[in-house]
Formats: structure tokens, sequence, C-alpha cells
């Protein structure tokens, strides 16, 4: 079996600068209501989801390294889990901010004038305890999910067929999702939880063929005949 080794120094160093921007995503003193002075419009838009999709590949690059440095194992799969881990990590990040950002609203006094930001932030609901929660939460299930993710592309990195199976299981579940959100909007479903799975399910089938053990039978014989 393939020995886990210890996060490389650039990946240590992407993981700190993520913890240090959740810390202080929400730290402006700000009043008790934000809202964009006007709406923004497309390009305002555009270049945040450039910066957000920018953010998550370099995210997921960092959590899976070492294993961009082999030549073995499925490229494609590989991809699929780096671009999940980078997701779960700025997903939870977002989130995290947002509960941090709520928590100081409850903590500000009302009447406070708005003031501009890129989305409307108001009404919170709840007491502080329950935003810290929610960051704490959004915070462990981020770091779960991205572990998960750079775990599932060191074993489709591998040459090893029982890891690529385990690697193949995993993409083989996430298939199935995709099918599942395709057949929901097809019955009139709509919202992003469907639309992403459903779009995404081509890749999940070309990547769990691209994974399946079979495929790494060569690469292990030639490395241990």
């Amino acid at each position: 079996m393939t020995r886990l080794r210890r996060p490389s120094r650039s990946t240590r160093a992407g993981l700190l600068l993520l913890i240090a921007s959740v810390a202080v995503a929400g730290c402006a003193d700000r009043s008790l209501l934000t809202r964009p002075d006007t709406e923004p419009g497309g390009g305002t838009w555009l270049t945040v989801w450039f910066a957000l999709a920018l953010v998550t590949i370099l995210s997921g690059v960092l959590l899976t390294l070492p294993v961009w440095r082999s030549r073995r194992g499925s490229r494609l799969a590989v991809s699929v889990f780096t671009l999940e881990a980078g997701a779960a990590v700025v997903t939870g990040a977002v989130l995290a901010s947002i509960a941090v950002r709520s928590w100081q609203i409850l903590g500000r006094p009302g009447g406070a004038p708005p003031d501009d930001a890129l989305l409307r932030l108001s009404g919170a609901d709840g007491d502080r305890a329950f935003f810290a929660i929610m960051f704490l939460a959004a915070i462990a299930l981020a770091t779960i999910l991205g572990a998960l993710a750079a775990a599932g592309a060191r074993l489709a990195g591998s040459a090893y067929p029982l890891e690529r199976a385990v690697a193949s299981a995993i993409l083989g579940i996430e298939a199935g999702v995709g099918a599942y959100a395709m057949v929901r909007l097809v019955l009139g479903a709509s919202g992003l939880p469907y639309v992403i799975p459903a779009l995404a399910l081509p890749i999940m089938i070309a990547a769990f063929v691209t994974c399946w053990p079979k495929m790494a039978a060569p690469e292990y014989n030639s490395g241990h005949g």
C-alpha cells in the first residue's frame, strides 16, 4: 500500500493562508446592514466567479500537489478530485465568512445605517451562539470534505488496483448522484444543487472509466515485476 507522506511546505502554506483568510473574512467593523449601493453588473459577477474559479483550482492543487508530481494513475480522476477538494475549501470559507458577518450584525446596535457591499446581508435570525456554531460547522465540514477529496486524488493517482477500486467506487457514487439530479431536472426540479451534478455527470462517468482498476494493472506489474 502507498505510504501517506507528510504535506509539503507549499501545501501547509496554502492551508495556513486559507485558514487566515477565513479568520479575518468578517472582521471589518461595519454597520448593522450591508447591501450593494447599486445592483452589481455582469462584469462584476464575471470577475467574482473568475476569481473563485482560480482560488478553487489553486486550493485543490495545493492539497493534491504530491499526486500531480507523479505520472501514475488516472489524470482525469485526479483532476476531478482536485477540483472537489478546492471547491470544498472555498465553499467552506464563503459559508464561514457569512456566518461571521451575521454574527457581527447581531452584535451591533439597531438602527445603524447600511453600508456598501457586494451582497445584501441583513435580517439575521437566531443568536450569536448559533452563528458561532455555524462557523465551526462550516470549517469542520470543509476540512473533512477537502481531506476526503485529497485522499481520493491520492488513490486515483495510485498504480495499486485496490486503491484505484476505492477511488472508482467514490466516483461511481458521485455519478449516481449526478444521474439522480438529471432525473429530477427532467421532472421539473430547478436550482444549482441539481444543475451542477447533472452537468458534471459525463465527466464523472469518464473519470470512473479511466480510473477503473484494470487500467492500473500494467503500471503495477511493470513497477514490481
